[in-house]
């Protein structure tokens, strides 16, 4: 679930004969030639050179900039072709070392949680490469044969009582009860049969057991004036009505009171402060914390033939539109795809 290796065809990753062949580099020059012993330093620059034929080398490191091919026609036949240097790694990261957008070091907020200011919206926590779960209830566990696992197991949800009145735009639970303060403004991802959505949480009181959200389903794409509260949908097997109740299921995000359990984090984007409770409950001060940016490192448009083979996409994906004859063949795709809802 971290990890996408996409190989949709055997390299050919030598370049054609005639052809030229650019390097670039994180320690490279732009004012360079951009061969493989002075190569470019961005790939702006050295995507500029290619034409049908070429093969631009990315050497070893992490390169923050998206690589943007948008008019470039070629062929499969003579392709413009993206790769690694052989025997190297290069990486299209979506991430940022925390450190570098940090205001101040990592201060102890209360027992095992710590936090630390930022001056820029991330959506995505990595630890050591590990991904850190949003601050959720209930709580969720990153280890497969836990009940509670992240990726469906049936712990990871509440669920909601029909019989007690919950319906399209209500949920009531008895659990809730636990909570002594208003879940307002929380984030309620609810499943209902083979749908997931998501609404923000209103109308909960301290100490009770329901709570509402929006009822606009189907009417996000409405001006609000024209949106309908008592518009029930009934889009075939999507029907909050009868039996498809009995299948709400949800869970909660988006309050610092539900960071609770290690691996957990949560960010506050009104005051820009980062938390998090590590696995060991130790402070993240001597370990890699990283946040996801942004969600393309790669971004091809209106082009032909290109062909980008063994890349390593970290913390992001990439995306083509309005392209033929473009292939991405032996790259790596790690901590892909996240959702921005910690960003409200």
């Amino acid at each position: 679930h971290y990890h996408l290796l996409v190989a949709l065809l055997v390299s050919a990753s030598c370049p054609l004969a005639g052809a030229a062949t650019y390097y670039a580099s994180p320690a490279g020059d732009d004012g360079n030639s951009g061969t493989e012993a002075t190569p470019f330093r961005t790939l702006e620059k050295a995507s500029a050179e290619l034409k049908a034929g070429d093969t631009l080398c990315l050497r070893e490191g992490r390169y923050a900039e998206t690589l943007h091919l948008c008019g470039k026609y070629a062929s499969l036949e003579t392709p413009i072709t993206i790769t690694s240097a052989p025997g190297e790694r290069a990486v299209l990261d979506g991430t940022v070392d925390i450190a570098s957008i940090a205001d101040g070091g990592w201060q102890q907020h209360k027992a095992s949680i710590y936090k630390r200011k930022i001056c820029e919206d991330i959506w995505q926590l990595l630890i050591d490469d590990q991904e850190m779960i949003r601050a959720r209830w209930p709580n969720a566990s990153l280890d497969p044969e836990a009940n509670n696992y992240i990726w469906g197991g049936r712990g990871m949800t509440s669920h909601a009582s029909p019989e007690l009145g919950t319906g399209y735009g209500a949920m009531v639970d008895s659990k809730l009860k636990n909570f002594p303060y208003s879940l307002d403004g929380a984030m309620a991802v609810v499943n209902q049969r083979f749908r997931t959505f998501s609404r923000f949480v209103k109308g909960h009181a301290p100490g009770g057991d329901t709570f509402t959200y929006d009822r606009d389903i189907d009417q996000r794409q409405l001006p609000v004036a024209e949106r309908d509260p008592n518009k029930v949908p009934t889009d075939g097997i999507y029907q909050f009505t009868g039996k498809s109740v009995l299948y709400m299921r949800y869970y909660l995000e988006g309050k610092l009171e539900f960071l609770d359990a290690p691996g957990e984090w949560f960010y506050d984007r009104a005051s820009g402060m980062l938390y998090v409770r590590t696995l060991n409950g130790k402070s993240p001060e001597s370990m890699a914390v990283r946040g996801k940016v942004k969600d393309y490192g790669l971004d091809v448009a209106d082009s032909k033939g290109i062909i980008i083979d063994g890349l390593a996409f970290y913390g992001c994906t990439f995306q083509m539109k309005n392209v033929l004859e473009c292939e991405i063949r032996n790259c790596n795709l790690m901590h892909y795809a996240a959702l921005r809802r910690m960003l409200g």
